[in-house]
């Protein structure tokens, strides 16, 4: 065998990573959806609403701290593994411009909002703890390694202790502020656990150096994704930032707890559809017939998935969150009716993504998903004044939809948007 492929990660390595991430993201998922519950019934709308507010607007900039450009660098570590540390070090020193850009439209954005002092804070606070994600670079090494069991164990331990932090600050009445804080000790930890399993994989954060002629490559080859990056984190955010500008934080906070629950299974579809992919690229080389019964397959079952989940919550979104949140979020309730059902078109969106990917047009992902995110800006302006919270629910229901079908807007792609309006094979 040639030295080349023994150095190769086998199968079985790149299947372990992936079976690590995704116990990762289940306890991360499971633990922030039971602990944001408690936390929302302690604070209130109020404070919750200005918690999550300020969560989302570090969120939503938090594309310009990675610029997208995560995929890029792991694939140049896979392809030269004797640049790593100008590769880690010109990615750092791109981050670190990054993070400024991030508090220059942090500034900016609430210069022109409603949004109080004490939110103010809360943002300033959250945004501190992006100044330990710089490091999560290491995470890009062990995923280019196919050991992502380290970062796993990494984001997990970090995951816990915050949760478990956050339940401590509950059942001793802490202020909101301390929860704001709470985000700068989960992302210190995981910076800690990281550095620490790169030092003993025999590597060193200070041997990283910064290129120039790299940063020239990443930036040439990166700027679609780091739009697509931007226009997602729009796409997906903007709803809470525009509710707090339009109405007020006790409606964030509804609004918030709301989607909690409704976005909470958005990760099935992607882990299904990323399952399908290497059958479904097989398929494609095959059998013409074959990739077809598969393609329209997966549409039907993400229709049906999307529907059974989407249905008896529907029914029951009033004594759901009644159960869960208590009287205070009465207007939870309408919102989690109309939103769940944005989970049918997440997963269409997941399963034409495949579709995508294997016909190789993966540029259509960022024109669907700017239009989304469009979509999403527009429409939200135009609802939320006339009817509150239905209308934000609206608007993001709306915007799922439109981006998913914005395939039929193409030509290379309207085959795909009609296959996921009819999922039947033709006789």
């Amino acid at each position: 065998m040639p030295e080349h492929d023994r150095a190769m990660p086998s199968m079985k390595s790149y299947l372990g990573s992936a079976f690590w991430l995704l116990v990762e993201k289940v306890l991360r998922l499971t633990s922030g959806l039971l602990v944001g519950i408690w936390l929302a019934r302690y604070l209130g709308p109020t404070d919750f609403g200005s918690l999550s507010y300020a969560l989302n607007l570090v969120a939503l900039l938090a594309g310009f701290l990675t610029l997208g450009l995560d995929n890029l660098i792991v694939r140049e570590l896979v392809k030269a593994p004797d640049r790593e540390d100008r590769l880690l070090g010109t990615a750092l020193g791109m981050r670190i411009a990054g993070l400024a850009l991030s508090a220059v439209a942090a500034c900016v954005i609430l210069a022109h909002s409603n949004a109080t002092t004490e939110t103010r804070f809360l943002v300033g606070l959250i945004w501190l703890s992006t100044l330990f994600q710089l490091l999560n670079l290491i995470e890009l090494h062990f995923q280019a390694h196919a050991t992502t069991r380290n970062t796993a164990i990494a984001n997990s331990a970090a995951t816990i202790l915050s949760a478990l932090l956050k339940a401590a600050l509950i059942w001793n009445e802490a202020p909101l502020a301390l929860f704001a804080a709470a985000s700068i000790l989960e992302t210190s930890i995981l910076a800690i656990f990281l550095a620490s399993f790169y030092q003993k994989a025999g590597r060193r954060i200070l041997r990283w150096r910064f290129d120039w002629a790299i940063a020239s490559l990443l930036a040439r080859q990166g700027w679609p994704l780091f739009l697509s990056a931007l226009a997602i984190a729009v796409y997906s955010r903007i709803d809470q930032i525009i509710i707090e500008a339009l109405l007020s934080a006790e409606a964030v906070g509804h609004y918030a707890a709301a989607t909690r629950l409704s976005e909470s299974w958005f990760f099935i579809p992607t882990i299904i559809c990323n399952a399908l992919l290497p059958s479904a690229i097989a398929a494609r080389s095959a059998s013409a017939e074959t990739y077809r019964h598969i393609q329209f397959r997966i549409y039907r079952s993400m229709f049906v998935l999307g529907g059974a989940v989407a249905l008896p919550v529907t029914l029951l979104s009033d004594e759901i969150t009644l159960l869960l949140y208590g009287p205070a979020y009465t207007s939870a309730g309408t919102v989690l009716s109309i939103h769940i059902w944005s989970g049918l078109f997440v997963g269409l969106g997941c399963a034409s993504s495949l579709w995508l990917i294997a016909e190789g047009l993966t540029r259509y992902s960022l024109y669907r998903t700017f239009i989304g995110g469009v979509a999403s800006v527009t429409l939200n302006f135009l609802l939320i004044p006339k009817l509150g919270l239905t209308g934000a629910a609206i608007s993001a229901l709306c915007s799922y939809f439109i981006a998913t079908f914005s395939l039929l807007l193409f030509s290379r792609t309207r085959a795909c948007g009609i296959a996921m309006l009819f999922p039947r094979m033709p006789k």
